[in-house]
């Protein structure tokens, strides 16, 4: 019982690096990346698939893929919003496609764990 609400509060505090991500006014200048953001994309998206699903998996949601799949989406038109609120930043298509492309990558990795495991 005690697992589903720690996975909740990282859940919680990871939505909330992302949406610090989404606002941060010059991502490009975070070192290790090279001024390249699409790995932010997907590897935040990826592990925030996860993230969700155990959640939700914890939580006993009926239909754990399907409201993850509709968070994730939501949760990714938020973030590119977001975005037109800070003057150095844009709202880009490509970036939510890439968004997506993370998340189904963590969705399968999710799946494939979980029937190793049962």
């Amino acid at each position: 019982m005690q697992n589903k609400y720690i996975a909740l509060i990282i859940l919680i505090v990871y939505v909330a690096l992302m949406l610090f991500g989404a606002v941060y006014p010059h991502p490009e200048n975070i070192p290790g990346f090279g001024g390249n953001t699409k790995y932010f994309h997907v590897l935040g998206f990826l592990v925030l698939s996860i993230i969700v699903l155990k959640t939700f998996d914890l939580f006993k949601f009926k239909h754990s893929y399907m409201l993850a799949i509709l968070f994730i989406l939501i949760f990714s038109i938020l973030t590119e919003s977001l975005q037109l609120l800070v003057p150095t930043r844009h709202f880009l298509y490509t970036d939510m496609l890439i968004d997506i492309a993370g998340a189904v990558v963590g969705i399968v990795a999710y799946r494939l764990l979980l029937h190793k495991t049962n």
